[in-house]
């Protein structure tokens, strides 16, 4: 549900230093392949198919979004569907850039 709202704000900050990733849980390279097709993505699909990374990184629900500070830190962890686009979101990521 939130991808198109991502495949925004993806757009809107094209010019600004940020990189967007999205990690597919669980399914298998095809399986992406086919919900890509049918709802394309603007930024690179990552797999877990095991969920190694998911537990890594303790993902306690899905979706849920890390937004990484370019020093690598994470800055906020979100559970739950957002709208990425929306005027907070942007300027949460925005922040970020200009610290």
């Amino acid at each position: 549900e939130e991808l198109p709202s991502m495949n925004r704000a993806a757009r809107k900050l094209r010019e600004q230093p940020v990189v967007w990733l999205a990690i597919n849980v669980g399914e298998d390279r095809a399986a992406v392949a086919a919900f890509t097709a049918a709802y394309p993505i603007d930024f690179t699909v990552l797999l877990d198919p095991s969920g190694r990374v998911s537990q890594s990184w303790q993902v306690i629900g899905l979706p849920m979004t890390f937004v990484v500070s370019r020093d690598g830190f994470v800055a906020h962890k979100i559970v739950g569907i957002r709208e990425w686009d929306d005027a907070l979101h942007l300027q949460m990521i925005i922040e970020l850039i200009d610290d």
